[in-house]
Formats: structure tokens, sequence, C-alpha cells
């Protein structure tokens, strides 16, 4: 089970994922308005995607991860629409790896793989129905909007295939660390149980010892100072012997 380091890191980043989603508000608000794109009808929806993903990550963490995620991916899909007929939509795609990276901050698999699918099922069904909306292309062929959206949804599997092997690699790190901490706890407990537990008594009374002590033996032991030792027993025989 995760430790409490990792919930408490999700959470921070369930915070400033929805704080990210937020502020897409401003920006797609002022393209909507800039490009004519019904404003009225995208900026309430924006507003929404942080709202609702805030009400359910109260009601359930793990469900709100998922939400949270959907929203990030959701504001980008907005954003998109608000480009439409914009010679820079398509760079706009980009944002989508953006929202997958910020999701994949969240450490849950199931909200990267879920949000990866809400971008390719979105891709699909805008090529199918409004490639415009998308792609802003008018291209009629649509057999080559397919390849096109064939070669976003690609890419995507592939950012969530390394993203998600990352959060794996992570889980399983901190898995493994709560499992040794336990033995660790267990072996400590059985040694005190067996009356063997007074050398961690010992242990801290050596550390109790004060630092001149173990300064003084260190001199004593030293090679310059047996040389002097050396020296004052050489002086003492010669003296006797006079």
């Amino acid at each position: 089970m995760p430790d409490k380091s990792l919930n408490r890191s999700r959470e921070k980043a369930t915070q400033l994922a929805l704080l990210a989603c937020l502020a897409c508000t401003v920006p797609i608000g002022m393209v909507a308005i800039a490009n004519d794109m019904t404003p009225w009808v995208l900026i309430p929806l924006s507003m929404a995607l942080p709202l609702v993903g805030f009400c359910i990550r109260r009601l359930d963490q793990g469900i709100g991860r998922i939400a949270v995620g959907l929203a990030l991916v959701g504001q980008v899909m907005l954003l998109t629409t608000a480009m439409a007929a914009h010679p820079w939509q398509l760079g706009v795609h980009l944002y989508f790896f953006a929202a997958l990276a910020a999701t994949a901050a969240l450490v849950d698999l199931r909200a990267l793989i879920i949000a990866a699918a809400a971008i390719a099922l979105h891709h699909i069904l805008a090529t199918v129905a409004m490639p415009a909306l998308i792609y802003g292309s008018t291209i009629a062929d649509p057999w080559l909007l397919l390849q096109r959206t064939l070669i976003h949804v690609s890419a995507v599997v592939i950012n969530v295939a390394w993203l998600g092997a990352a959060i794996h690699v992570r889980t399983r790190l901190v898995n493994a660390a709560v499992k040794d901490k336990a033995k660790i706890e267990a072996a400590n407990a059985e040694l005190l149980g067996k009356g063997d537990g007074d050398i961690l008594i010992e242990a801290q009374a050596r550390a109790a010892i004060p630092s001149w002590f173990f300064a003084g033996m260190l001199e004593l032991f030293s090679s310059q100072g047996t040389s002097i030792g050396l020296v004052a027993l050489l002086i003492l025989y010669t003296k006797r012997r006079e």
C-alpha cells in the first residue's frame, strides 16, 4: 500500500493541476472572443471543468485524480476548438502532451490512461464529424484525415507508454521501500522481544560518550601521537641507564 509521502505528493500535484486547469479559462476565453468562436459556450464549459474536478475529488480522491486528468485534456480540447480556422490551430495540439505530463504528475496510471483515451476518442470523433474544429483543414478526403489522426494518436500512445512506465517504476520503488521499512521494524521488535534489545541500548550509550574521549583515543593511536610516545619512552629509558 502506498505510504503517506506518496499520498501527500499526489494531493499536492492534484491541487496544482486544478489551479492550472482553472487558469486555462483565461486564454480560452481570450482566444474564443478574439476568434469569434462562440465564447458564451466555450467560457462556461471551461469554467465548469475545474469545478467538476474539484467536486469529484472531494468525494473520492482516486476518482478525483481521473476527473482532474480529464479536465486538463478537456481544456485543451476547448482551446483547440477556440482556435478553429486559425493558422496556429495545429500547434495547439502540443498542449495535449503538456496535459498528459501534468496528469502523470498525479502518479495514477488509471488517470493517465483514461486521459489518453479521451484524447484519442476526441480526435477520432472530430475527424469524422467536424475536422475543421480540430485540424482547421479543408481536406475533403476522409482517408487523408484519418491518416493524420492515426499519426496524432500514435504519438499520444508512445508518450503515455513512457509516462506510464515512469509511474509504474515509482510506485514499485515506493512499495518496496514500505516493505523494507516493515521488515526492519519487525526485526527490531523481534530483537527487543528476545532480550537482545540491549544491543540497541548499548549503541545509544556509545553515541552518548563525550566527543573528547574519541578525540583523545584518536590522538593516542595516530601516527604522530605514537611517535611522541615512543620518543618520551626512549628519553626515560636513557635517563635511567645514566
